[in-house]
């Protein structure tokens, strides 16, 4: 046996967010199971967020002075490394994640690293130019969000009536079930498309992806998901495994062949696990089963 690792995660999480940290839990949990040789433990921190809007009083929620304030609490916890778990920079631009996970790094010392950035790497790691978006937000954020991820050189698909929730507590208590619709429509507006989002870690999404994925062909990139798997991307720890991918998403598998593709990615073209992330360079503009649980209700 080999002995084991300690690797503290830190995760910045919005305050209204209620989804973000039992999905990581239970993520972090199975981790822990199939990964014998390290022990995962999770840190948690939150910066005031209620509203999700474009308005001037919603964007300042997410300042950078506020950001890192909620940082320094966790890394007084000396963590491994900080994650925020929020997809502001969808709508505020990619660059404001950028530049929060540098000042991180930069005050504390600590490798940072958000669940927006972490999507973006994986889709650079599919060899992947446009995704299906699915969102509760409104439309004038969904309209932000295709701007700023076209700017970053990803296509974005969006057929389904918005869900226009504004209210975070609102948003955490959309069921899987509302969800439906919306993957639906969007995997089957473009035949083309390889993959699909469901960008907001307060959705009740994660832990549905896989069968997501096989029912629809197409990669399901949850972005609690994309965050757990980003933050191991930049320590250079490798989570994959059979099990994690049935679980969790196709994104956790070794040997990620058989999703809807422009052509079938062997292993031998995806890029190598781990090295240092890709970071967009743009202005603003066993069981084959998935955990059944339910937070509420």
């Amino acid at each position: 046996m080999k002995p084991k690792y300690l690797y503290r995660l830190g995760i910045l999480v919005p305050s209204s967010n209620t989804t973000m940290e039992p999905l990581i839990s239970f993520m972090v949990q199975d981790l822990n199971k199939f990964m014998p040789w390290v022990s995962i433990i999770t840190h948690f921190s939150r910066v005031k967020v209620t509203q999700i809007t474009s308005s001037p009083s919603a964007d300042s929620q997410f300042a950078l002075e506020s950001m890192l304030s909620a940082a320094s609490l966790l890394a007084d916890a000396q963590v491994n490394i900080i994650g925020w778990g929020g997809t502001s920079a969808g709508w505020l631009g990619i660059d404001t994640d950028t530049e929060f996970c540098r000042a991180v790094e930069k005050q504390f010392g600590i490798p940072a690293y958000s669940s927006t950035l972490a999507l973006f790497q994986q889709l650079k790691t599919l060899q992947l130019d446009s995704v299906g978006l699915i969102t509760p937000y409104t439309s004038t954020l969904n309209d932000a969000i295709t701007r700023n991820f076209a700017a970053a050189g990803v296509r974005t698909v969006t057929s389904y009536q918005p869900l226009n929730l504004t209210n975070n507590i609102e948003i955490g208590n959309v069921l899987t079930q509302d969800l439906e619709t919306p993957i639906l429509q969007v995997v089957t507006a473009d035949p083309t498309l390889c993959a699909a989002t469901t960008f907001c870690t307060n959705l009740q999404a994660a832990h549905v992806a896989r069968r997501w994925e096989e029912k629809y062909n197409v990669w399901v990139l949850d972005s609690v998901t994309s965050l757990i798997w980003g933050l191991f991307w930049k320590l250079r720890l490798d989570p994959r495994s059979s099990y994690m991918g049935e679980k969790w998403g196709r994104i956790f598998l070794r040997e990620p062949i058989g999703v809807r593709l422009k052509a079938a990615i062997g292993i031998s073209k995806l890029k190598p696990w781990g090295g240092e992330p890709t970071v967009p360079n743009v202005t603003s503009v066993t069981t084959t089963e998935p955990r059944q649980f339910v937070f509420r209700r």
